[in-house]
């Protein structure tokens, strides 16, 4: 469990993210009061992949950072 979505369930408020992407979030089940307002690390791999499809690319670097 997200150690913030389990906070804000004890209390039941609402909480809106801007920035949170992890896919664990959207289950409703375990985080009833927790509010994206960006499409999960899932969605957007998805959306990424359509749009290389859609544009014929035929090579795609992905450069990471964990810091």
């Amino acid at each position: 469990m997200i150690r913030d979505g389990a906070t804000v369930q004890v209390f039941e408020v609402p909480q809106v993210c801007y920035g949170a992407t992890n896919p664990a979030l959207g289950n409703k089940a375990v985080y009833p009061y927790f509010l994206s307002t960006i499409p999960s690390d899932s969605l957007q791999g998805m959306a990424l992949a359509s749009v290389a499809s859609i544009l014929n690319y035929t090579r795609i670097a992905i450069l990471a950072n964990t810091d």
